[in-house]
Parts: structure tokens; sequence; C-alpha cells
């Protein structure tokens, strides 16, 4: 038997919610590069390569089981208006970290990273000798699938909740669906590098035009209408705050059921154009400054017996944030004073 050859990186599972007559078919988009909409796109090549995972077809196959159940998750709550059962939420957040980390959009920012790492650390005539060659799709798909390994649990704390979107904005979705952002370290701390383990993480992933999954740090974060484990929001602004972070976050397309969202999703990226980022990772020069302890270094002329280079994340800024998650007053954090940053208790 012929083996499928075509690698969604984002599944049909996840658009099926979005096409026409939520048949699976086909989905209007927006080719962000050309400005044009296409109207009823073929879902069957929209985020797919030959062999994206390879050609053993390992691990598509076990992508299949997880794309699966996320689409068994999705029906039920769309039977029940958003309410979840607590192991329907904790099956959308192991898909959104997945999702997060399974595109082409998160393999160029990976051997992005990497690069950068191997340019500093091989700087010079005399490291050009031993610098050695670009990561392989293979290699950089390795990394993705440790890093989801050791993040998996590191998400576990976070707090889940379905929005569900009763304005007359539809729920938008992308190349590079599943967002990782971080509201308290973007605007109460002025920085755009972060992770997963610190502290106001933010993982968001549309679910469908009328919902979206959202987890968050709830040691700074409170959603005050929260009922159960939905949100219903009816503000046209807290549906384009959400829907901007896809803007903001995709590679070139974006993704849409409703053709009369056509115009919205233009002039809303046009809007947000400026805010977003072809750099997605840094370089930070780390000394230690007590045994197996390191942080960034503070000024030129610091230096210490073992230094090392650490590679960091980067992410766009929103020019606003939804107005339904608040602050905690005051957050609950852990400031370490090393190179981990400020993290979740």
């Amino acid at each position: 038997m012929a083996q499928n050859k075509n690698h969604h990186f984002v599944p049909k599972c996840h658009f099926k919610p979005f096409s026409l007559n939520e048949e699976g078919l086909c989905v209007h988009a927006y080719h962000a590069p050309s400005g044009k909409v296409i109207k009823n796109a073929s879902i069957s090549g929209q985020c797919s390569k030959n062999y994206f995972y390879g050609e053993d077809n390992k691990l598509e196959t076990a992508l299949q089981g997880m794309e699966g159940l996320h689409a068994t998750a999705i029906r039920n709550i769309q039977s029940r208006n958003g309410k979840s059962k607590d192991d329907e939420l904790f099956s959308f957040l192991r898909f959104t970290l997945l999702q997060h980390l399974r595109t082409e959009q998160a393999m160029r920012r990976i051997q992005q990273a990497q690069q950068q790492l191997i340019d500093t650390a091989f700087a010079g005539e005399a490291g050009q000798v031993h610098k050695p060659p670009p990561l392989s799709q293979r290699e950089i798909l390795r990394m993705a699938m440790v890093i989801l390994k050791d993040a998996a649990d590191v998400v576990d704390d976070l707090k889940t909740v379905v929005v569900r979107n009763e304005s007359d904005v539809e729920f938008i979705t992308s190349d590079d669906p599943a967002i990782h952002t971080n509201r308290y370290h973007i605007q109460r701390l002025g920085r755009t590098n972060f992770g997963l383990s610190n502290s106001g993480a933010m993982l968001l992933l549309p679910l469908s035009p009328k919902f979206l999954f959202l987890a968050y740090d709830g040691g700074c974060y409170t959603i005050p209408d929260k009922v159960g484990t939905i949100v219903s929001l009816s503000s046209r602004s807290d549906i384009q705050g959400l829907n901007r972070l896809q803007i903001l976050n995709c590679a070139s397309c974006l993704f849409f059921s409703n053709i009369n969202m056509a115009d919205e999703v233009q002039e809303q990226f046009k809007e947000n154009q400026k805010s977003r980022i072809s750099t997605w990772s840094a370089i930070e020069e780390l000394v230690e400054f007590a045994e197996g302890k390191y942080r960034a270094v503070v000024s030129s002329e610091e230096s210490a017996a073992s230094e090392m280079l650490h590679t960091s994340a980067l992410f766009p800024v929103p020019s606003g944030w939804p107005s339904f998650l608040k602050f905690r007053n005051p957050v609950r954090v852990v400031d370490t004073g090393t190179g981990a940053g400020i993290r979740r208790r």
C-alpha cells in the first residue's frame, strides 16, 4: 500500500471547523506577501510538504493519533456550546504545545536560533575552519521533538479555559496557529524574550470561528468573567485582539471561514504589519556568578572564569491586549536572579 507523503504541519482536523460548511474541503485564505484573498482554497494543499516529518512516516503516523483525539475534543465542545471537560482541556493544552513546535515556521525559528549560535561561536577567520554546516531538516525536527518532550510537564500548571466568541467578528487561524506569548513580560517588564517556564506565559489556539483555547499563568492573570471552564466574549475589540496574535505569528497565510471576513482580515493585517518580526531569537552571553548559576552579562567589562552563550527566543509586541484577561494584584512570581529569569511559583 502506498504511503502518505503529503504531510500537513497544520493538520486538516484543525482546518475543518473553519472550512466551508465544516466539510473539511476548502477554506478562505489571505496570502500576506501578495495581499490577495483566495476564495475556497483546497485544504489538501494548505500547510503541507512532501515527507515533512520524514520518509519513514513514523512521526506522521504518531501525530495522526493525537490529531484524532483533538478533532474529537473539538466536536465535543461544539456540541456543548463551548463547555469542556478536564480531559478535553488537557488534550487541548498538549495539542497546542505540539502545534507550536511542529510547523514550518517553528522549524525556521529553531534553525535561526541555532545558526545564530553557531555564527557567534565560530566568528572570525580561525572559527570558520571548524564551523559546522547548517542543521538539516531532520536535525531541526529532532530538536523540536526534544523541546516538546522537555516542555510538556512545564506547562501543566497553567490554567485553561475555552473562549466563546459571541461577537460579530469570527476567530481566524493561520499557517502557524498555536501562539506562545507573555503579556506580563512584554507589558510589565518590557521584555520580549521569555520561555514557557517564565511567569506570565500564555498559550492560545483557535479551535473554530466561535471557540478558542487559552492557557495562562494563574499567578499573573485572572479572568473575572470566567464561568466554569468557559468565558464568553461579545466585544469586537477583544476578538480582534486575539486575532491580532495570529497576524503577528503567521508565516504568510491567514485562514477564515466566512468570506465576509475578507475585508476585516486585510485591514487588520495592514494595521498590524509593522509589529511583525523577522528575527525570532537573540544571543545572550551568560557569566557564572555562583557554582552552576549563570546570569546575563550586564557590562562589557564583566568577566568570569566560566562563560557561555545562550539563545533566547524573541516575540512580537501586540499593539493591545484583550481586556478580559486581567493582571492579579499583586502578581505571584519568583525572581531567580539567574539567566532563568522570573518564573512561576
